[in-house]
């Protein structure tokens, strides 16, 4: 099955809005906070691998397994991307990780600065369905 991919965008209204703002202030607590969801959903962390009986897929997770997280910065025009007309869908592409198994879960956040932020994240379907990815996010 092909792997989820959303797109969540946050405007951020702190006028020093900044990529080092960002990472010494807001960053830290955005990984302490994965970091913690995690634990109650750590099959995410985990691995894809197949029986060698069945050939049926199986989720593994190992203590000390983690997933991607990948911090980036863009130029792109923040309140472009988040106005409600019809757009590219490439202008997308850049802001969504790429998953590559055996992984379960990739995260990706973007900074725009002096804008806001984006939270792109790419999960194989067989470890999540909406409502546990919505449940996740949440967390």
């Amino acid at each position: 099955m092909p792997h989820i991919q959303r797109l969540i965008f946050y405007e951020l209204q702190q006028p020093n809005n900044t990529t080092i703002h960002f990472v010494n202030t807001l960053l830290p607590k955005l990984k302490h906070s994965l970091s913690l969801t995690l634990h109650l959903f750590y099959p995410l962390a985990g691995n894809l691998t197949y029986t060698s009986e069945t050939g049926e897929p199986e989720i593994r997770y190992i203590d000390g397994d983690s997933i991607s997280l990948t911090v980036a910065e863009s130029n792109a025009d923040f309140h472009h991307l988040v106005e409600n007309y019809p757009k590219d869908i490439t202008e997308f592409h850049p802001l969504i990780p790429q998953l590559d198994l055996p992984s379960l879960l990739s995260l990706q956040v973007t900074i725009f600065p002096n804008s806001g932020i984006s939270i792109g994240y790419s999960v194989a379907h067989v470890a999540a369905d909406g409502s546990t990815l919505a449940h996740f996010m949440k967390s």
